[in-house]
């Protein structure tokens, strides 16, 4: 496959050269038809996964870069902005869909999306042995009050991202700079098992005024992805101690996260770590249980509405996706004990993966797209001008997690039938 070229106006997305690559449709009839709530076969969801993973190839650049977003409306301008962890990400997701598809070209996409995040933002703490990702500065950063952050999260999927390109045979970072960034993980972790979500350059000090939901499940997921290139007992207390650390602080109450990053990180700590004690398995486990009851009571029910299999009512489409995420890694790591809440979870993710497939564009130049929501909002709802402006808008992220979601549906069908005999 040939890039998504779009040169230098990847931050300006309103010039006129970048609005001519971009080769808009018409919104009013390139989403799916309403669906007939009929569920999705093999042969659909590979399909789709091959439209929406060919795209978000099609949106990296030469240099490594990602186009971030657009809308399928050209004459609809962003300001510059740019996220360094939906990039690390999206390197997760092309990971996957290599493993899916095997697209030779995908190893030395996923080569230069990891250099790229390395020469523009890596960079070391040598008076914490560390090295972090730094968030990506652009034009609309470049003022007085600008503090220079690394965030939790970003040492957490820049691992992942880092680590996939290593499993791929394209080793970007040497075992030092991968090393360095889990010991900032470690560094940002408190004795209980919490962490701090920023550090600041300009003060050198790590900040707890905001915490992140998802940054400590990215955190011990990229803990794990790093123990299996450069093992080491430490990265793997970090992450336990992560996990129970949410898994206790979340005991007992009746509304939980839906945190997908910690049934994925969950899922991979109790498959890699078999020496595990009973008790901490039975607490992840519990939590587990926890998370993916909550997300199973939002999803949506009425099989005569277009958002029927999304959990929410306007049909959003990331949200549905990462909370499928979730519910395919709670199924993976759910013991037999668990076969009713696994029976609900498969059925779940197939109502979602119809859902998602309902959004997706299937023909155009936007084919593959998977647009931040399928319903408008009414007028009277609370900021419904701006979510019916972003409605039809595209980002990097919004594919990444679609195409995880999609694939963790016919890897947890093959499980099924594999256990049925």
């Amino acid at each position: 496959m040939k890039y998504f070229a779009i040169g230098l106006c990847i931050l300006t997305i309103g010039c006129g050269k970048c609005e001519s690559t971009m080769q808009p449709g018409k919104s009013s009839t390139e989403l799916a038809p309403e669906s007939t709530q009929t569920m999705p076969t093999t042969k659909d969801v590979t399909r789709a996964i091959h439209l929406t993973g060919g795209k978000l190839q099609h949106m990296l650049q030469a240099n490594g870069q990602f186009q971030y977003r657009f809308h399928i409306r050209s004459d609809v301008r962003y300001k510059p902005k740019y996220n360094m962890l939906r990039h690390a990400g999206s390197v997760y997701a092309l990971g996957q869909y290599h493993d899916f598809g095997h697209e030779p070209e995908l190893v030395s996409n996923i080569r230069d999306a990891v250099q790229f995040m390395k020469s523009c933002c890596v960079k070391s703490l040598p008076d914490q042995d560390a090295t972090v990702l730094w968030m990506l500065r652009t034009k609309d950063t470049q003022d007085d009050d600008f503090q220079q952050a690394a965030k939790l999260g970003g040492a957490g999927l820049g691992l992942v991202a880092a680590v996939t390109a290593v499993n791929k045979k394209q080793p970007v970072f040497s075992t030092s700079e991968l090393a360095g960034l889990g010991n900032f993980i470690l560094f940002m972790q408190k004795a209980d098992g919490s962490f701090y979500s920023k550090y600041f350059e300009d003060t050198a000090t790590r900040d707890e005024k905001w915490t992140s939901l998802y940054y400590p499940g990215e955190a011990a997921l990229g803990l794990l992805f790093l123990n299996g290139v450069v093992p080491d007992t430490k990265w793997l207390m970090g992450a336990k101690k992560a996990l129970l650390y949410l898994a206790r602080s979340r005991k007992g109450k009746s509304n939980v996260p839906a945190d997908h990053w910690a049934l994925i990180a969950t899922q991979r700590l109790l498959n890699d770590v078999p020496e595990l004690t009973d008790t901490t398995r039975r607490m992840l486990v519990a939590h587990a249980v926890q998370i993916s009851e909550e997300i199973l009571s939002q999803q949506q029910k009425d099989s005569h509405s277009r958002a029927y299999g999304a959990f929410d009512r306007y049909g959003k489409t990331t949200p549905a996706a990462t909370r499928i995420e979730g519910l395919v890694a709670a199924y993976k790591l759910l013991p037999d004990s668990q076969k009713k809440l696994k029976k609900r979870i498969y059925q779940a993710v197939e109502k979602g993966v119809a859902f998602l497939l309902k959004t997706q564009i299937k023909k155009g130049p936007h084919a593959g797209a998977i647009p931040r929501a399928l319903l408008t909002m009414p007028k009277e709802g609370f900021d419904a001008k701006k979510f019916n402006q972003r409605r039809r808008e595209v980002r990097i992220d919004y594919l990444q997690h679609a195409l995880c979601a999609m694939i963790g549906w016919l890897e947890i069908q093959e499980i099924s039938t594999s256990e049925k005999k």
